[in-house]
């Protein structure tokens, strides 16, 4: 990419994007809150994921009890399982803190961070998942 600045080439309505969303099964290679760098290491690069959208129907936010200035988001994937991750969306974040709610209804991107090592050191590392994105349904 060039540098410069970005500009609009046009809008999508969120139902445009459904067809990218990949809901059958476990988001970012497992029923997990992280995956182990060992777990993605098993697989050939080119399976690695490290961005997954998403259609969820039931999904609630709180506030992350070890730090209350942060949220957190939690549903269930594909197969059932609960998941209770991290929320980095900017602009979902602030219209939880002014007190706004977010249906129950949402697209979500949800992003791999990079390897985390536990202060724990026999603890293995950890690539935690994220919802880096919500549009509401």
């Amino acid at each position: 990419m060039s540098e410069g600045r970005w500009r609009i080439e046009g809008r999508l309505e969120a139902q445009d994007v459904l067809k990218y969303c990949e809901n059958d099964g476990v988001i970012l290679h497992n029923g997990l809150k992280y995956v182990s760098p060992v777990h993605l290491e098993a697989f050939p690069p080119s399976e690695w994921k490290s961005l997954q959208l998403v259609r969820i129907g039931d999904i609630t936010f709180e506030r992350n009890p070890r730090d209350q200035r942060r949220w957190r988001a939690k549903f269930k994937d594909g197969l059932g399982s609960n998941l209770d991750l991290g929320l980095t969306d900017p602009v979902a974040c602030r219209r939880l803190e002014q007190g706004e709610a977010i249906g129950k209804e949402c697209l979500l991107t949800i992003s791999l961070a990079g390897p985390w090592q536990p202060d724990n050191e026999s603890l293995p590392r950890r690539c935690y998942k994220l919802v880096a994105g919500v549009v509401e349904l």
